[in-house]
């Protein structure tokens, strides 16, 4: 299975960070800790690390899974870690959540356990107070990370299932975080579209214009180095951009017969199409800014669809003091007002 994080976006490029891993995911109710270790480490013991969380609140110390890593291998070594690395959940304002255990080898993160004994209601007294009668587990593995770690390259665009790809990309851009983004968001891209997502302004369909988006805008730079006297999107990213979608459907399509290199190129097509009209317009109202605040981000936004991941790639030193949090607590509070006015509309023509 896959599985895909949009709030990993902004993270692309560095040693492991991916918008999708193509992983293992699943969640067996009913099924609890020393059951799930087996699959974590094989018999040569390749987990190096193994964390625990450690506690808080009314939430205890995982001491089951402390003694089975110590059972597994005396030679492991186990570190305590607090709520922000090792409790997860839930999905959304409630849901079930729980304790996590992790798998680190070199350093990096390869395998993660949750275990799911907790649920968490909206009303804060309840608040890690109610135990769940039917527990389960919920695993990940990371197959970027692992094969990382068994070809012994030093990132995850080093191995077989991503370097193919960077390396369709033009050899005069030497910039590799900028290329780990092209690579990154085009597979995944190319992903989203064979499950039948298309280029929105809601949901899985927004996500997916954000990765189209910044990628075009990526490769961009990559060939001009810079917007400075560009007046419309070099029609050379589109080629540029092909040629990865090319190697994807190659080097994938056994495994994924769903890929289908016309269909991704036609969708790709028309977004960049859409997106050269108002990205340029956009790039002039940049142009008479001094400094780019959270407002006028918004503003560009929501007029000319150029995306806070935009922003920060094209700004320069006028969004420098720009952060996600203050973005999209503007976003938040426009999205409140159209409501309340939408409700007051209503209202008026009743």
């Amino acid at each position: 299975a896959s599985t895909f994080n949009s709030g990993l976006i902004t993270s692309v490029g560095f040693v492991s960070k991916l918008s999708i891993f193509l992983s293992g995911v699943f969640l067996n109710p009913n099924f609890f800790p020393s059951s799930a270790f087996a699959s974590g480490v094989n018999s040569e013991g390749v987990a190096l690390v193994g964390s625990v969380f450690g506690g808080a609140g009314n939430i205890p110390l995982d001491k089951e899974s402390e003694n089975i890593w110590m059972a597994i291998s005396p030679e492991i070594k186990i570190e305590r870690k607090g709520k922000e690395d090792n409790l997860w959940g839930p999905t959304g304002d409630e849901g079930p959540f729980g304790p996590t255990t992790e798998i680190y080898v070199n350093g990096i993160e390869v395998w993660n356990i949750v275990f799911n004994q907790y649920y968490k209601s909206k009303s804060p007294k309840e608040f890690f107070l109610r135990e769940l009668d039917n527990k389960g587990i919920d695993t990940g593995m990371g197959l970027e990370r692992l094969t990382m770690v068994s070809q012994q390259v030093s990132n995850v665009f080093e191995t077989d299932l991503l370097k193919p790809l960077i390396d369709a990309l033009p050899t005069a851009d030497t910039n590799q975080t900028r290329k780990r983004i092209i690579t990154d968001h085009a597979r995944t891209s190319a992903f989203m579209i064979s499950d039948g997502v298309r280029p929105s302004n809601k949901e899985k369909g927004y996500v997916l214009r954000r990765l189209f988006r910044r990628m075009i805008v990526q490769t961009h730079l990559g060939t001009y180095g810079s917007f400075s006297g560009a007046e419309t999107l070099s029609q050379g990213v589109v080629e540029d951009v092909k040629s990865v979608f090319r190697v994807i459907c190659k080097n994938y399509s056994s495994f994924y017969p769903e890929l289908n290199f016309e269909s991704i190129e036609k969708v790709f097509l028309d977004e960049f199409n859409q997106f050269d009209k108002s990205f340029r317009q956009g790039l002039k109202e940049i142009k008479f800014v001094d400094n780019i605040d959270a407002l006028i981000a918004f503003n560009l936004f929501s007029t000319f669809g150029i995306t806070y991941e935009i922003i920060k790639d094209v700004g320069g030193e006028k969004a420098k003091d720009l952060n996600i949090k203050n973005f999209e607590e503007e976003l938040k509070k426009h999205q409140e007002l159209s409501r309340s006015e939408a409700k007051q509309k209503f209202k008026n023509n009743l």
